[in-house]
């Protein structure tokens, strides 16, 4: 089996490709919209939510079939089409010019897989099983994602103004340490998942004045 790098990409306003128009290619320019890519589409049909992606201005499409030369100027290239022929071309043409490309269903010609995503707030958290097993990459997703519980991109919005303050306020380097070890606690991390971290916040606020 092959071993994967993990890496998360700043892909904003980079320009991607996604070739086929279907509920596959759908996903894949859903994830890419997300991370603010410039999303470019071939093919001769789109479902229902890339034409109104399209109608909001998110997405470019071009309504024909995948030609060579698509490909060029790219960061990312997906084939999600439901042709063997058309998705090992788009495949040999990302390959030549060294581009990333991930072929749906063919792990085999995958230089780069998709995690499942838990989204929150600055959180990004992935799963992956190496393109083994998406379902099952899916599913620990969301055993992950229920144990975090709601609430969490709130906590994480004061964590990073409580973090700023401990360093311009807290010159003690042991009291620094001390403070963001209590902030990213397993009881901080209840409290969010239970719903109610506002008395925990509370403490926390006192403990800085003090310091």
């Amino acid at each position: 089996m092959r071993t994967f790098y993990p890496i998360v990409a700043d892909l904003a306003g980079k320009r991607c490709l996604v070739v086929g128009g279907g509920r596959v290619a759908e996903r894949k320019v859903g994830g890419l919209l997300e991370a603010s890519a410039a999303v470019a589409v071939v093919s001769p049909l789109i479902s229902d939510m890339i034409a109104a992606w399209e109608a909001e201005g998110r997405v470019t499409v071009v309504r024909r079939e995948y030609t060579e030369g698509d490909a060029a100027g790219a960061s990312l290239v997906f084939a999600a089409t439901d042709k063997r022929e058309v998705n090992e071309r788009v495949y040999a043409e990302a390959v030549a010019r060294a581009l990333p490309v991930n072929v749906a269903d063919r792990p085999d010609l995958c230089t780069f897989v998709v995690p499942a995503v838990i989204r929150s707030g600055p959180l990004l958290v992935t799963v992956s099983t190496s393109g083994t097993s998406p379902m099952a990459s899916a599913r620990i997703r969301d055993r992950i994602e229920e144990s975090l519980g709601e609430g969490l991109d709130r906590f994480l919005e004061f964590t990073a103004e409580y973090r700023l303050s401990v360093h311009n306020k807290v010159s003690d380097p042991g009291l620094r340490r001390k403070l963001l070890a209590e902030l990213f606690s397993d009881e901080a991390l209840d409290a969010v998942k239970a719903g109610d971290w506002g008395s925990f916040r509370s403490r926390m606020l006192a403990q800085l004045n003090e310091a």
